[in-house]
């Protein structure tokens, strides 16, 4: 029989499939999940029907303990203990893309995996992969791959960017499967024709700016080269041409 759960105890959220395992089976659960108000977790969206009970994913780091067996082992062992005791945990990180990534349409990802476990993705930042890659004692490098993704942003003419992306992860499917794990939302971080109209009317008035500035020197320039090319001659001609009337006097009193 199904459990009936009240809407107002329930949250209804999504899961890339790097929290969850389902109970029974203890395998990893991507989709949308009801949190109730006790703290238990269920799959699905329908409180009136809610799918198999979810648990969260007990962590796979060990732990070092303080009781008294440990200690007789920590001294036994104390070379390996310290180096252990100094590695830290991989962070998790989920940088966005930056104006300049917007502008050209796409940016990097980047992401590790445990080596033994093919589901177990977490994203990381450029700064931790690139210490992952060069082998920093700072992490246990050993228990991790790490690979990146092109990301795309915006729409091309004959592609969505959902479509650009499903096709990068297909792509990489054979050295990372279940990739699609991580990166379920292949339009995350797109970048609307409203956005991209909004980004352009704010770059604007600098770009006016920047172009009237830019003819002002032309016509001054321009002005200059006039004045130079300005003989004596000339100005002995203009001269006599206003005093024999052929040229009009025009009185200036601003010049």
């Amino acid at each position: 029989m199904k459990r009936y759960i009240p809407k107002s105890k329930v949250s209804i959220l999504q899961t890339p499939g790097n929290k969850f395992v389902i109970a029974l089976t203890n395998q990893p659960y991507q989709g949308s999940y009801m949190e109730l108000s006790d703290g238990s977790y269920f799959a699905g969206n329908n409180p009136q029907n809610p799918g198999e009970e979810l648990i969260i994913k007990k962590p796979l780091n060990i732990a070092f303990g303080i009781d008294i067996n440990n200690n007789k082992y920590n001294i036994l062992k104390k070379p390996i203990y310290n180096n252990f005791s100094k590695i830290t945990s991989i962070p998790v990180s989920k940088p966005k893309p930056t104006a300049k990534d917007y502008d050209r349409g796409y940016f990097t990802r980047y992401f590790c995996k445990r080596a033994n476990n093919q589901f177990d993705y977490i994203e990381i930042d450029k700064k931790t992969y690139g210490a992952l890659v060069s082998q920093d004692p700072k992490y246990d490098f050993n228990l991790y791959e790490v690979g990146n993704i092109k990301w795309a942003l915006s729409d091309t003419p004959n592609h969505t960017v959902g479509q650009i992306n499903k096709k990068n992860i297909k792509q990489k499917a054979n050295i990372w499967p279940f990739l699609i794990i991580l990166f379920g939302d292949s339009s995350e971080y797109k970048i609307t024709i409203l956005e991209k109209m909004s980004q352009s009317i704010r770059k604007a008035p600098t770009l006016t700016k920047h172009l009237k500035e830019r003819i002002t020197q032309e016509q001054k320039a321009a002005r200059q080269k006039e004045i130079a090319s300005v003989t004596q001659e000339d100005i002995n001609k203009a001269i006599k041409d206003l005093e024999s009337g052929k040229t009009p006097y025009i009185y200036n009193p601003g010049f």
